[in-house]
C-alpha cells in the first residue's frame, strides 16, 4: 500500500524467511535479497563479525569471548573432556519457546544482549 515505517538511523532491520515461494519476483529484486545455506555461513561468521566491529572491547576481551563461546555455544571440548552444546541444549532441554528461532536469530539475540550490557558498564 506505499507506507512507510520511520525508523531511527541506528536501527539495522533483518529479516529472515524459509522461502519466497509466495514473494513476487519484484519484492524479491527490492529486497535484495541474498541466499547463504546455513551449511556456508554458521553461527561463529555471525558471532564473529559482532565481535571485530564492536567498539568497547580490545583485543583481550574478543579473545576471551570467543573463546567462551566456542565453548559454550560450538560444542568445543571441555577441559574435562564433555561436549558443551549450549544451542543444542536450549532447543531440546529449555522447553518450547514462544516462537520458533533460527540459530541466526538466537545469536543476533545474544549479541544484542551482550550490547546492552556493554552500553551500561
Amino acid at each position: 500500500n506505499g507506507d512507510r515505517l520511520p525508523m531511527p538511523r541506528s536501527l539495522t532491520l533483518l529479516l529472515e524467511a524459509d522461502d519466497l515461494s509466495h514473494a513476487s519476483p519484484a519484492h524479491v529484486a527490492a529486497c535484495a535479497l541474498v541466499f547463504f545455506p546455513a551449511e556456508c555461513v554458521g553461527w561463529r561468521t555471525q558471532w564473529r563479525g559482532w565481535l571485530q566491529q564492536h567498539p568497547l572491547l580490545g583485543k583481550r576481551q574478543r579473545a576471551a569471548l570467543d573463546a567462551l563461546a566456542e565453548n559454550f555455544i560450538g560444542g568445543s571440548s571441555a577441559a574435562a573432556g564433555a561436549r558443551l552444546d549450549g544451542l543444542a541444549f536450549a532447543l531440546r532441554d529449555c522447553g518450547p519457546a514462544a516462537a520458533p528461532m533460527t540459530v541466526s536469530a538466537r545469536i543476533g539475540t545474544l549479541c544484542a544482549l551482550l550490547d546492552g550490557h556493554f552500553a551500561v558498564a
